[in-house]
């Protein structure tokens, strides 16, 4: 199973269980007449929607290269990121707007012990999933993957809020907390916004992906090798674009230097996957 149908099945059970978590608070929050729970519950559906974009971007991305984009196609998993970004500060403001009406218009709730545990029921789920989620993300490499875990703890953000806000009304507070808490959530849902599309944008303008001490260590590891210089990197997925340029000896013949360079290109790639693409450039040490 490649990478991409990796991400696909994780993405597709992930959906799954957003959705049953998003149905249950839902109609918690629509019984005990609750804005907050009925927020969260609409968020939850957000990270369902998040999963259904990201399956989207992944069938895109994992299309093969062509003539017109010699790359591949690996750029769409971080513009798809960019959709979830945006999905996040969309629901942060609908959320905003609805606690500002709960404190101007607070209602009566019917809050019980029983709403607490189940809330706190769907919050063991949520931070499963983001938990989950995130480490898979980073060992993959997806953009889409950690992306997706953030929306999905920002929700683990909004069911802790929820729950404070429904202890303190059973503790005899009035019910304008609900309105409050909510305001409370909203600043964790555009901090998650923040981190996904700062994140997806630095791929897209094809920030740096390796350390070049990590990569000067790889090569002072070549006798051979005199100098190097311009070491740039982008990329993702584990599908690493290097390039550098390397001095070496001005009596060293052509095929021996293309033996140096296929032999570093190797050792490289040892690191950074197989699928990483080295371009070394050989110039003449004049020292």
């Amino acid at each position: 199973m490649d990478q991409y149908q990796k991400v696909s099945k994780i993405l597709t059970v992930i959906l799954l269980l957003n959705l049953l978590v998003a149905g249950i608070k839902i109609v918690l929050g629509l019984f005990v007449d609750s804005q907050s729970i009925f927020s969260d519950g609409v968020h939850s559906i957000s990270d369902g929607l998040g999963n259904v974009v990201g399956l989207v971007g992944i069938s895109l991305a994992k299309r093969p290269k062509d003539d017109k984009h010699p790359y591949g196609h690996g750029k769409y998993e971080a513009i798809f990121g960019l959709v979830i970004g945006a999905l996040l500060l969309f629901l942060g403001g609908r959320i905003f707007f609805n606690s500002l009406n709960s404190v101007l218009e607070p209602k009566v709730l019917n809050i019980t012990w029983s709403a607490v545990m189940i809330m706190v029921a769907t919050l063991v789920v949520n931070f499963g999933i983001s938990t989950y989620e995130s480490r898979i993300g980073k060992q993959l490499d997806s953009a889409i993957l950690i992306s997706d875990a953030k929306h999905t703890r920002s929700d683990c953000y909004i069911t802790i809020g929820v729950l404070v806000g429904l202890v303190l009304m059973l503790l005899g507070l009035p019910s304008i907390v609900d309105g409050i808490v909510g305001f409370v959530v909203v600043g964790f849902i555009f901090y998650g916004a923040y981190e996904v599309l700062t994140n997806n944008i630095n791929l897209l303008l094809d920030g740096k992906k390796v350390d070049e001490k990590e990569v000067m260590e790889v090569v002072e590891a070549f006798e051979e090798i005199k100098g190097v210089h311009n070491i740039r990197s982008r990329g993702f997925n584990q599908n690493i674009f290097l390039d550098m340029h390397i001095l070496v000896d001005k009596e060293m013949s052509v095929a021996q230097s293309h033996q140096l360079e296929h032999q570093l290109r190797e050792k490289i790639k040892a690191i950074y996957g197989k699928h990483s693409e080295i371009l070394i450039h050989v110039e003449p040490y004049l020292g």
